[in-house]
């Protein structure tokens, strides 16, 4: 884009938080090569042509000149946006998403306790329809839902706290959570709701959920090729230990041995199968990342895939994609970056 820092700061906020890179040429004049139809790109153009000349009659400062602005192009300039903007366009981006999808005349009306939400959330998820605005009442409260107790339910973060707390479906430090592996909770489809809660909570003016892990975030919008697990990214502390352990190994003797013993027979679970024989030093932090992989991803795939069909409801899944700015929704970071607007 043939910007100044400031005109680029601000279309940058307009475009609702797509990343673009900036090349700044001086004197330079047109306007941006990605404009749509209609628009006049001559500047840009008439650039291009230069480029294209033959080069061989050119000075020896003509073809450094040359040079020195083809080597522009290949710089990349990211703006950063202060917190306030960022808020501002995802603020934006989610009113916009929620016009379209849910409507304003229709409702759903659930009754729950304060101190039973995930349950009750869970009792009544049949009668809640994520494209009606939620009504919500608190049993033995008087009065009706005017906006006021659905603020509770969502914006004081209930329905998250509940999700995160109540559940029993989660293991992992406050903000850095995986699924755990339930059968039955997957039979019931426990998952799935906490899916399609998180859209409800999201789309309807409430928070995002920022006790789940990087990696899971990762998984959920991008699959297992998006994925970078560690080993502190692993729930389990005693598992960490012991891989802090196989990765401080310094030789293939010293790495095999490991391998070999009792506390590392929790590998096999894990799909790392071969004779230690066939692992060498070089295959360490390989060997690392997958067993990390495994505990934080594979372990519990059904779980996650669940919950990302949840994400799909109201086109969900496809508008983390189309503005990745979203993903802060889902860092224990958002609370500064969510404003409530319903």
């Amino acid at each position: 884009m043939w910007l100044d820092a400031r005109e680029a700061l601000k279309l940058k906020v307009k475009e609702d938080c797509h990343t673009y890179s900036y090349v700044f040429i001086p004197g330079l004049k047109g306007k941006n090569p990605r404009d749509g139809e209609g628009q006049s790109t001559s500047g840009y153009q008439n650039y291009l042509s230069l480029l294209d000349e033959p080069s061989s009659d050119l000075s020896e400062d003509d073809a450094d000149l040359q040079a020195a602005i083809s080597a522009s192009l290949q710089h990349k300039t990211t703006l950063t946006l202060p917190d306030e903007l960022v808020a501002e366009s995802i603020e934006k981006i989610l009113k916009d998403h929620s016009t379209k999808h849910i409507s304003s005349d229709l409702s759903s009306q659930i009754t729950v306790r304060r101190t039973h939400i995930w349950e009750d959330s869970l009792r009544l998820f049949r009668r809640i329809d994520a494209s009606k605005t939620l009504r919500v009442t608190f049993l033995g409260e008087a009065g009706v839902d005017d906006g006021g107790p659905r603020r509770e339910y969502l914006r004081l973060r209930l329905l998250m706290s509940a999700i995160n707390n109540q559940g029993h479906l989660l293991t992992g430090p406050p903000s850095s959570k995986v699924p755990l592996h339930n059968t039955l909770a997957l039979s019931n489809g426990c998952f799935y709701k906490i899916g399609v809660f998180i859209v409800l909570s999201l789309s309807q003016g409430g928070p995002g959920p920022t006790f789940f892990s990087s990696c899971v975030v990762d998984y959920l919008f991008g699959g297992t090729a998006a994925v970078k697990a560690c080993i502190d990214d692993i729930p389990d502390k005693e598992v960490c230990e012991k891989l802090h352990k196989l990765e401080s190994a310094s030789t293939n003797e010293e790495l095999q041995d490991l391998l070999n013993s009792e506390q590392f027979s929790f590998r096999f679970d894990c799909g790392v199968c071969q004779p230690a024989s066939s692992i060498n030093i070089n295959d360490k932090q390989h060997l690392v990342s997958s067993i990390a992989l495994h505990y934080c991803i594979y372990a519990c795939k059904a779980e996650l895939d669940e919950i990302r069909r949840g994400l799909v409801s109201l086109g969900f899944v496809g508008l983390m994609t189309q503005y990745p700015c979203l993903m802060s929704l889902f860092k224990a970071s958002s609370q500064k970056l969510t404003k409530a607007y319903s």
